[in-house]
Formats: structure tokens, C-alpha cells, sequence
């Protein structure tokens, strides 16, 4: 379940960021999968008790970073166009579309485990996802 973070509890918001920043701070010394929960919480200044309230395993604190950073940059990358009633789709430089293709590639693959063969239709994610996100009008 994707939360934003303004509908967390200050508190909780405070230790996730904590957290996630412990997490960071062992990326650097160590690899992904020497980390354990016990290093994380240490590291934070926690117990483990806290990290299982909110999270079930490294893996899923691992999936929040990278969806809230791959929200953040969409979020980003989208302000420009939030304002506009309609977008001309071909006015739009190729680099914008195919970051964007990048970035919804990534999301569907951290969302189905990484497996790049399910039958889903990535013909154009950015058109889907520009279509999905707003009640803006995309004209070719």
C-alpha cells in the first residue's frame, strides 16, 4: 500500500525517514544483501519491534525508497505540463518521452517482480501514463 506522507503521523513519518536513511548509510558500506534488519535498526537507533510495525522485510523497505523516489521524479518531471489544459503530444521532445518510458518501465517491473514478460502493453507508458494521471486533452 503506497502512502503519501502527509497522511502519516508525524512520528511515523520521523522513523521511516530514519530508517530509509540507515538503510542509505549501509548502502555505502556494505552490499544490498549482507544488510540485515538488525544493521538497519542499529544503525537508526531502533529495535526491531519498531521496523516490523512498519515494515515486513528489508525487501519492502527497499520498494518504498525506490517508489518514492520514482514518484518524486514523475512529479518533477510532470510540473511543467500541470498547469496546461492541452498537451500536443508532438510538441514534446523526444528525451521527455522516452525518460518517461524509462521511468514507467521501471515502475512496472519493480511492480511485477522485475518480470519484463508479462503481458502488458508498454507500447507507449508515457502517453498512459500523462492520460492516467491528468483530464488533460493529448493531442498528436
Amino acid at each position: 500500500m503506497i502512502h503519501t506522507d502527509k497522511n502519516l503521523d508525524k512520528r511515523v513519518r520521523r522513523t521511516k525517514l530514519q530508517l530509509k536513511q540507515a538503510f542509505i548509510r549501509l548502502m555505502e558500506k556494505k552490499n544490498y544483501e549482507q544488510i540485515t534488519v538488525t544493521d538497519i535498526v542499529n544503525r537508526a537507533d531502533y529495535n526491531r519491534a519498531t521496523f516490523y510495525r512498519h515494515y515486513n522485510f528489508k525487501e519492502e523497505l527497499a520498494e518504498e525508497m525506490i517508489t518514492d523516489k520514482t514518484t518524486a521524479l514523475v512529479e518533477t518531471f510532470k510540473h511543467p505540463y500541470k498547469r496546461k489544459n492541452m498537451i500536443h503530444l508532438n510538441s514534446l521532445s523526444s528525451s521527455d518521452i522516452i525518460v518517461f518510458d524509462h521511468i514507467m518501465k521501471i515502475k512496472i517491473s519493480i511492480n511485477y517482480g522485475g518480470n519484463f514478460n508479462q503481458s502488458l502493453d508498454l507500447r507507449n507508458p508515457f502517453y498512459t501514463l500523462l492520460q492516467s494521471s491528468s483530464k488533460k486533452t493529448l493531442l498528436y
